[in-house]
Protein backbone atom coordinates (compact mmCIF):
# COMPACT_ATOMS: atom_id res chain seq x y z
CA UNK A 1 0.00 0.00 0.00
CA UNK A 2 1.28 3.55 -0.12
CA UNK A 3 1.90 6.13 2.77
CA UNK A 4 -1.41 7.63 1.63
CA UNK A 5 -3.42 3.94 1.90
CA UNK A 6 -2.08 3.21 4.71
CA UNK A 7 -3.59 6.17 6.41
CA UNK A 8 -6.98 6.00 4.38
CA UNK A 9 -7.90 2.45 4.62
CA UNK A 10 -8.14 2.35 8.23
CA UNK A 11 -10.21 5.47 8.49
CA UNK A 12 -12.19 4.10 6.19
CA UNK A 13 -12.80 0.37 7.61
CA UNK A 14 -13.50 1.59 10.79
CA UNK A 15 -16.56 3.51 9.51
CA UNK A 16 -17.62 0.91 6.97
CA UNK A 17 -20.58 -0.84 7.62
CA UNK A 18 -21.23 -4.39 6.78
CA UNK A 19 -24.04 -3.79 4.65
CA UNK A 20 -23.02 -0.66 3.47
CA UNK A 21 -22.64 -0.36 -0.83
CA UNK A 22 -19.35 1.23 -1.08
CA UNK A 23 -18.34 2.69 -4.42
CA UNK A 24 -14.45 2.51 -5.52
CA UNK A 25 -13.64 5.26 -8.34
CA UNK A 26 -10.54 5.04 -10.01
CA UNK A 27 -9.96 1.71 -8.10
CA UNK A 28 -6.39 1.46 -9.73
CA UNK A 29 -5.43 -2.08 -8.93
CA UNK A 30 -8.07 -2.49 -6.31
CA UNK A 31 -6.71 -1.51 -2.60
CA UNK A 32 -9.78 -0.15 -1.18
CA UNK A 33 -11.81 -2.38 -3.59
CA UNK A 34 -10.11 -6.07 -1.48
CA UNK A 35 -9.83 -4.46 1.84
CA UNK A 36 -14.10 -3.00 1.75
CA UNK A 37 -15.02 -6.36 0.08
CA UNK A 38 -13.64 -8.34 3.36
CA UNK A 39 -15.31 -5.72 5.38
CA UNK A 40 -18.84 -5.09 3.63
CA UNK A 41 -19.65 -8.65 2.99
CA UNK A 42 -23.17 -8.14 3.51
CA UNK A 43 -23.06 -5.15 1.22
CA UNK A 44 -21.76 -4.41 -1.98
CA UNK A 45 -18.58 -3.17 -3.22
CA UNK A 46 -18.18 -1.30 -7.03
CA UNK A 47 -15.13 -0.98 -8.31
CA UNK A 48 -14.83 1.31 -11.11
CA UNK A 49 -12.10 2.48 -12.92
CA UNK A 50 -10.94 3.76 -16.44
CA UNK A 51 -7.65 1.34 -17.63
CA UNK A 52 -8.92 -2.14 -18.97
CA UNK A 53 -6.02 -3.98 -17.28
CA UNK A 54 -6.61 -2.47 -14.20
CA UNK A 55 -10.29 -4.21 -14.23
CA UNK A 56 -8.83 -6.91 -15.70
CA UNK A 57 -6.59 -7.25 -12.50
CA UNK A 58 -9.22 -6.18 -9.43
CA UNK A 59 -11.34 -9.12 -11.63
CA UNK A 60 -8.60 -11.53 -10.90
CA UNK A 61 -7.69 -10.42 -7.51
CA UNK A 62 -11.37 -11.16 -6.51
CA UNK A 63 -11.78 -14.28 -7.75
CA UNK A 64 -8.30 -15.51 -6.55
CA UNK A 65 -9.59 -14.17 -3.05
CA UNK A 66 -13.44 -15.32 -3.40
CA UNK A 67 -14.55 -11.51 -2.66
CA UNK A 68 -17.64 -10.54 -4.45
CA UNK A 69 -17.14 -7.77 -5.87
CA UNK A 70 -18.86 -5.98 -9.16
CA UNK A 71 -16.18 -4.09 -11.73
CA UNK A 72 -16.90 -1.68 -14.34
CA UNK A 73 -14.84 -0.17 -16.87
CA UNK A 74 -16.13 3.21 -16.70
CA UNK A 75 -14.41 6.85 -17.41
CA UNK A 76 -16.95 8.77 -15.02
CA UNK A 77 -17.15 12.93 -16.19
CA UNK A 78 -19.60 15.61 -15.84
CA UNK A 79 -21.31 14.19 -18.71
CA UNK A 80 -21.57 11.41 -21.23
CA UNK A 81 -19.61 12.47 -24.31
CA UNK A 82 -16.18 11.73 -25.76
CA UNK A 83 -12.73 12.97 -24.46
CA UNK A 84 -8.62 11.64 -24.81
CA UNK A 85 -7.75 9.60 -22.31
CA UNK A 86 -3.94 9.32 -21.47
CA UNK A 87 -2.63 6.44 -19.44
CA UNK A 88 -0.13 3.76 -19.40
CA UNK A 89 -0.28 0.54 -19.97
CA UNK A 90 0.79 -1.64 -17.60
CA UNK A 91 -1.19 -2.75 -14.61
CA UNK A 92 -1.28 -0.16 -11.56
CA UNK A 93 -1.03 2.52 -14.28
CA UNK A 94 -2.37 5.68 -13.77
CA UNK A 95 -4.25 7.52 -16.62
CA UNK A 96 -6.35 11.11 -16.70
CA UNK A 97 -8.98 12.66 -19.36
CA UNK A 98 -8.03 15.82 -20.85
CA UNK A 99 -9.87 17.83 -23.53
CA UNK A 100 -8.16 16.81 -26.58
CA UNK A 101 -8.24 20.25 -28.24
CA UNK A 102 -6.26 21.66 -25.66
CA UNK A 103 -3.48 19.08 -24.61
CA UNK A 104 -1.09 17.98 -26.73
CA UNK A 105 -0.11 14.39 -25.53
CA UNK A 106 3.67 13.76 -24.65
CA UNK A 107 4.96 10.55 -25.36
CA UNK A 108 5.06 9.35 -22.29
CA UNK A 109 1.59 8.66 -22.55
CA UNK A 110 -0.64 6.77 -25.03
CA UNK A 111 -3.59 9.05 -25.85
CA UNK A 112 -7.13 7.25 -27.07
CA UNK A 113 -10.61 8.63 -27.85
CA UNK A 114 -13.51 7.01 -25.11
CA UNK A 115 -16.64 8.01 -24.36
CA UNK A 116 -17.47 9.28 -20.86
CA UNK A 117 -20.34 8.15 -18.59
CA UNK A 118 -21.91 10.27 -15.41
CA UNK A 119 -22.14 8.28 -12.24
CA UNK A 120 -25.70 9.04 -12.01
CA UNK A 121 -26.23 7.20 -15.06
CA UNK A 122 -24.50 4.54 -13.57
CA UNK A 123 -27.60 4.37 -11.32
CA UNK A 124 -30.22 5.78 -13.50
CA UNK A 125 -29.33 3.50 -17.12
CA UNK A 126 -27.24 0.54 -15.80
CA UNK A 127 -28.49 -0.86 -12.10
CA UNK A 128 -25.74 0.12 -10.49
CA UNK A 129 -27.16 0.84 -6.85
CA UNK A 130 -27.12 3.86 -5.12
CA UNK A 131 -23.86 4.03 -2.79
CA UNK A 132 -23.58 4.73 1.34
CA UNK A 133 -19.89 5.02 0.91
CA UNK A 134 -17.72 6.74 -2.00
CA UNK A 135 -13.85 6.61 -2.99
CA UNK A 136 -13.02 8.68 -5.45
CA UNK A 137 -9.19 8.94 -7.23
CA UNK A 138 -9.35 9.85 -10.35
CA UNK A 139 -5.81 12.03 -11.16
CA UNK A 140 -7.35 15.39 -11.08
CA UNK A 141 -10.90 14.70 -12.33
CA UNK A 142 -12.32 14.91 -9.24
CA UNK A 143 -14.59 18.21 -9.91
CA UNK A 144 -16.21 16.74 -12.92
CA UNK A 145 -16.78 13.82 -11.55
CA UNK A 146 -18.25 14.72 -8.76
CA UNK A 147 -20.57 16.93 -10.92
CA UNK A 148 -21.44 13.80 -12.60
CA UNK A 149 -22.55 12.45 -9.07
CA UNK A 150 -25.03 14.98 -8.71
CA UNK A 151 -28.25 12.81 -8.00
CA UNK A 152 -25.86 10.29 -5.44
CA UNK A 153 -24.70 12.87 -3.57
CA UNK A 154 -27.92 14.54 -3.31
CA UNK A 155 -29.53 11.12 -1.82
CA UNK A 156 -29.89 10.50 1.87
CA UNK A 157 -27.85 7.19 1.02
CA UNK A 158 -24.99 8.77 0.63
CA UNK A 159 -23.60 9.30 4.29
CA UNK A 160 -19.55 9.05 3.55
CA UNK A 161 -16.84 10.19 0.71
CA UNK A 162 -13.15 9.89 0.70
CA UNK A 163 -11.51 12.40 -2.23
CA UNK A 164 -8.02 12.42 -3.21
CA UNK A 165 -7.47 16.59 -4.13
CA UNK A 166 -4.86 17.04 -6.46
CA UNK A 167 -3.06 20.35 -5.89
CA UNK A 168 -0.97 19.37 -8.58
CA UNK A 169 -3.10 20.19 -11.31
CA UNK A 170 -0.92 20.68 -14.04
CA UNK A 171 -3.05 22.44 -17.39
CA UNK A 172 -5.54 19.93 -17.39
CA UNK A 173 -8.63 21.12 -15.01
CA UNK A 174 -9.17 24.48 -14.19
CA UNK A 175 -11.15 24.13 -10.87
CA UNK A 176 -8.78 24.79 -7.80
CA UNK A 177 -8.99 22.22 -4.93
CA UNK A 178 -10.63 24.89 -2.96
CA UNK A 179 -13.53 24.82 -5.73
CA UNK A 180 -13.63 20.80 -5.22
CA UNK A 181 -14.58 21.10 -1.47
CA UNK A 182 -16.47 23.90 -1.37
CA UNK A 183 -18.86 21.06 -4.57
CA UNK A 184 -18.85 18.72 -1.59
CA UNK A 185 -19.74 20.69 0.95
CA UNK A 186 -23.50 21.81 -0.98
CA UNK A 187 -24.20 18.94 -0.36
CA UNK A 188 -24.15 18.96 3.73
CA UNK A 189 -20.58 16.93 4.23
CA UNK A 190 -18.15 18.10 6.78
CA UNK A 191 -14.38 18.15 5.40
CA UNK A 192 -11.94 16.42 7.55
CA UNK A 193 -8.19 16.38 6.41
CA UNK A 194 -6.50 13.25 6.67
CA UNK A 195 -3.18 13.18 4.78
CA UNK A 196 -0.98 15.13 2.41
CA UNK A 197 1.57 13.88 -0.10
CA UNK A 198 3.63 15.79 -2.28
CA UNK A 199 0.54 15.93 -5.35
CA UNK A 200 -2.10 16.21 -3.09
CA UNK A 201 -3.76 15.15 -0.27
CA UNK A 202 -6.88 13.29 1.24
CA UNK A 203 -10.11 14.49 2.96
CA UNK A 204 -13.04 12.12 4.67
CA UNK A 205 -16.47 14.02 3.84
CA UNK A 206 -19.08 13.03 6.37
CA UNK A 207 -22.89 13.93 6.91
Amino acid sequence: MSCTDRVVVPDLLERLQTDDIFWDIGANLGTFTYFAAKAASEGRVIAIDAQKQNVAYIEQTAQLNDLDVEVYSRILSANEGVGLFLGGEDPGAYGFLVDEDSYEASNEYNGSKVSTVTGDALVANEGVPLPDVIKIDVCANEYPTLQGLHEVLAHSNCRLLYCNVYRDRGNRYQESPGQVEELIERYGFDIEYLIDWWGGYYIRCER
